[in-house]
């Protein structure tokens, strides 16, 4: 008899109340005479379960049985701790460490085993050449939003220099080793994406202001993340052994030879912005674009800009 499923059932009736044999089967992908089984073995364990008939009816878990103890395997232990080490901040606050403890208290006998699990992957959150605590407002962010505190935010923005804004913070989110902040912009009645790295500074209002509260389900989040990036179709030329690396930043679509210099052609997706100007830059005469001629125009322009700055100095 499986214990994961054993376990499934007895959460999903405790968190759910009644539930029908063939809704628990369809939801742990067995039959009902499985289920029926299980819950007959539940039963015998001492748990507490009655069944009532008819169209309404199901089987349910009488309320004066109650879970004491954190039920999680060695293995679902060894994540949650590898989570809580390598925190999303790079600063495991008094939670994560009250949260440790617990863990390896419940399962003191595995504590060496559980480490060595858990520790086998490193998640580094920072960017190279820079310290991990770069990030310095990240807890701050994260408090707020635990709290749901409106908090007062001194942004740095290309296009309107510093500017201080009142937000209501909902969410972080790491994309492409970067920190986002999805808030709700007070002056601008709406949620708005931030650069985390582009936050100079959070401060708490000296008088509470009224956090905004408005839904934002992972789909709202997904097309917000979307609509702040835009993309274009992007065609490149290039030696087939940078291809690894070119993936990591352009979705390929499909390549082909060119027979003519023994060079391939990449056809694919990618941000559009100043970034991937830099990105193609990076790879000096390695990496030639061919469409779209919008990129290829601000390629030529920066690349104009540099060789001006360095014209004086060429012997």
């Amino acid at each position: 008899m499986r214990t994961d499923l054993l376990f499934g059932i007895t959460i999903t009736l405790l968190r759910e109340g009644k539930c029908k044999l063939n809704y628990l089967a369809e939801k742990f992908e067995v039959s009902s005479k499985t289920i029926s089984r299980y819950l007959l073995a539940l039963e015998m364990s001492g748990v507490p379960t009655r069944s009532f008939p008819g169209r309404n009816g199901g089987t349910e878990i009488i309320d004066v049985f109650k879970l004491d103890n954190i039920f999680f395997t060695k293995d679902e232990s060894a994540r949650i701790l590898s989570h809580l080490y390598n925190s999303p901040t790079n600063l495991i606050d008094k939670l994560d460490l009250q949260l440790i403890e617990k863990i390896k208290f419940q399962l003191k006998d595995y504590t060496e085993e559980l480490d060595n699990i858990s520790k086998n992957i490193f998640l580094d959150y920072s960017n190279w050449g820079l310290d991990a605590k770069d990030n310095k407002h990240l807890l701050k962010l994260q408090n707020a939003i635990k709290e749901n505190r409106a908090i007062i935010i001194k942004y740095f923005s290309p296009y309107s220099k510093d500017s201080t804004r009142i937000i209501s913070p909902y969410r972080l989110i790491l994309k492409d080793n970067k920190w986002y902040l999805v808030a709700f912009c007070h002056s601008k009645n709406c949620f708005r994406v931030f650069k985390t790295n582009r936050i100079k500074e959070v401060t708490r209002p000296e008088q509470q202001i009224a956090f905004i509260n408005q839904k934002l389900d992972d789909t709202i989040c997904k097309n917000l993340l979307t609509e702040s990036f835009e993309k274009c179709n992007i065609v490149l030329e290039t030696e087939e052994s940078l291809l690894p690396d070119i993936s990591d930043w352009v979705k390929i679509k499909k390549t082909k030879s060119n027979l003519s210099n023994n060079k391939k052609i990449i056809v694919g997706e990618s941000v559009f912005n100043d970034g991937l100007v830099n990105k193609i830059l990076s790879y000096g005469n390695s990496l030639k674009v061919l469409e779209p001629v919008e990129l290829i125009n601000k390629i030529f322009n920066k690349s104009s800009q540099i060789l001006e700055l360095y014209k004086e100095k060429i012997v």
